[in-house]
């Protein structure tokens, strides 16, 4: 009767881990690293917004406004490059 509960006491002690992570601990960990992330990213955004080049309107003409566009366009006599 020992000799069998000594054997299983073994048994669970070779099995045994001091922790295991859940599905729970998994979501929670990657909601907290993505959400540090977006906080980082924003931030250094804010930052570093006057170290910012600015980008030519000749080289992306998708983000000229409106009249910009138009002149753009009557340069190039309409056609698309």
């Amino acid at each position: 009767m020992k000799e069998e509960k000594n054997k299983a006491i073994q048994i669970e002690e070779k099995n045994f881990t001091a922790w295991t992570p859940t599905y729970m601990w998994f979501a929670k960990t990657a909601g907290i690293i993505l959400a540090s992330l977006i906080v980082i990213f924003f931030t250094l955004n804010i930052l570093l917004k006057p170290y910012m080049r600015q980008i030519p309107i000749e080289i992306t003409p998708w983000l000229a406004s409106g009249e910009e566009k138009t002149d753009i366009d009557d340069k190039n006599g309409g056609k698309v490059l």
